[in-house]
């Protein structure tokens, strides 16, 4: 009988790989019963780089290193994974990876016991001096990867650093329909050029550090279009939602779902569009809690059917643009549902117009709410130099309906060889009782050979006494036309 019973017990301890303890009471429970029970928290998993820049895997909270894997440097692919999860690997009974190299896809999840409860816990990866580390990656054979993990990521500084999913080759996806944390030096999803990132309408990104942490980033190539998408959550405690860099086409488009959470840090960016190409944001729905930005963008942009959402207190700005550089003539387009302004000193879109000549900048928004000290759209003009032959100055066209206006509505600064156009109408998507003009309509302040015209077509508009619809700061100024097509109520 004892005999048989160091048997079981050393069977047991193999089987379960150490990641529960294996005491005397466990191995009669096991004779009794047949199976073995075990409670407590799910079972933690850390993957770093060592001395030598190899991955290694560790088990549990305990201390000492983890376990170097096979033949991994900088990532661990799918084959490795489904090594660990086998039947004599780290991560049995933990990890569950379903691979198909027929179709080039994987899933990876977490195991559950009888009652459906996670096995596995935090997944974390942490880049270290020794190099850097990506969680899951695709490869030649895996070309689309799902991730039902919770995942920590933490960099080590910005050349060495953590990302948890990655499509690396045009072509390829990862989808996140689990829990991503990032923090410092980390990216939570890498689409490479022509490749693909989703945060599923179950995935949650937090991206919770100021220092260089991303939640999903598209790295652009000329010829070739990167796509994020996210149609879950991402919370930005601390950093960058979403990030657009390189030279080639991005595509980042919003679910019914989808959503970004700016919380209050000013350094906070919901979308931060850097790249030199073309990119298109649709249907990004992004709220604002403090003074961060929800979109900070320049070049060659389209912003499609925007939803801003202030809160009571934020200070911040719902769209930062800025036209670009001086090499190239650049195109934005903006257009956003109705924004509701409701702190002293935020702003709904800030915008600089491109200095190059012929240079575009489109602005169409719905209702434009502001409290006192508010400003729903602002235009700042960008002087050019003298016009060579056939050149047009760089022109800006805004085309919005003012709300309850306790603070300005929309405010221009013209400059040299600037073309700014702004049209109040009617709103297209609802019908409205009068609007009141408690503070400024549109507020203009003009520029020597710059031309501001002001359309005003909006017909339910009441302005109360001592308050203008429409301030010229100085009219001698420049070029400032203003053009009244409906009947304005002075209360």
């Amino acid at each position: 009988m004892i005999s048989n019973f160091s048997e079981v017990e050393k069977s047991l301890k193999r089987c379960l790989k150490e990641k529960v303890s294996i005491t005397a009471a466990t191995v009669v429970g096991f004779l009794i019963a047949g199976t073995v029970a075990f409670g407590g928290e799910p079972t933690n998993v850390e993957f770093k780089t060592n001395s030598e820049g190899k991955v290694t895997v560790k088990v549990g909270e305990g201390e000492g290193e983890g376990t170097p894997i096979n033949e991994a440097t900088g990532f661990i692919s799918v084959d490795q994974y489904k090594t660990l999860a086998g039947e004599e690997g780290s991560l049995t009974n933990l990890l569950i990876v379903n691979a198909n190299k027929e179709t080039g896809e994987a899933t990876f999840a977490s195991a559950v016991d009888e009652k459906g409860n996670s096995l596995l816990g935090k997944v974390t990866a942490e880049a270290t001096t020794n190099g850097a580390l990506t969680l899951i990656k695709t490869d030649d054979t895996y070309k689309s990867i799902i991730s039902e993990l919770t995942i920590e990521a933490t960099g080590f500084d910005a050349e060495k650093t953590a990302t948890a999913m990655e499509a690396a080759n045009s072509g390829d996806k990862v989808t996140n329909a689990g829990t991503i944390t990032v923090k410092d030096y980390a990216v939570g999803m890498v689409a490479g050029a022509g490749a693909t990132a989703v945060n599923s309408a179950d995935g949650k990104i937090i991206v919770n550090s100021a220092t260089n942490a991303v939640g999903m980033s598209a790295v652009t190539e000329a010829t070739k279009t990167t796509t994020l998408t996210n149609n879950g959550k991402i919370t930005v405690t601390k950093g960058t939602g979403i990030s657009v860099a390189g030279n080639g086409e991005a595509k980042v488009t919003f679910g019914a779902a989808g959503k970004i959470e700016v919380e209050s840090d000013a350094s906070n960016i919901g979308i931060n569009i850097a790249g030199t190409g073309t990119t298109t944001v649709t249907g990004a729905a992004i709220t604002l809690a403090g003074a961060g930005k929800g979109i900070n963008a320049g070049g060659n942009v389209t912003l499609e059917n925007i939803e801003l959402n202030f809160g009571d207190n934020a200070t911040g700005t719902g769209i930062v643009y800025a036209g670009g550089g001086t090499e190239k003539e650049t195109n934005a387009e903006i257009s956003t549902r109705d924004i509701d302004v409701k702190a002293s000193g935020a702003t709904g879109i800030d915008a600089t117009m491109s200095k190059v000549a012929k240079s575009t900048l489109n602005i169409t928004t719905g209702i434009i709410s502001t409290v006192e000290g508010a400003t729903g759209i602002k235009i700042t003009g960008t002087e050019l130099g003298e016009l060579s032959g056939g050149e047009t100055p760089t022109t800006a066209t805004v085309t919005t309906t003012l709300g309850a206006t306790a603070g300005t509505g929309v405010e221009v600064a013209g400059a040299k060889n600037n073309t700014i156009n702004v049209t109040l109408q009617d709103s297209l998507t609802k019908e409205s009782s009068n609007t009141v003009v408690s503070g400024t309509g549109v507020k203009i302040t003009g520029a020597e050979n710059g031309e501001v015209i002001v359309n005003v077509n909006q017909e339910n508009l009441e302005v109360k006494e001592g308050k203008e619809l429409v301030k010229v700061e100085n009219s001698s100024a420049g070029d400032v036309t203003i053009n009244t097509e409906k009947a304005v109520e002075l209360l």
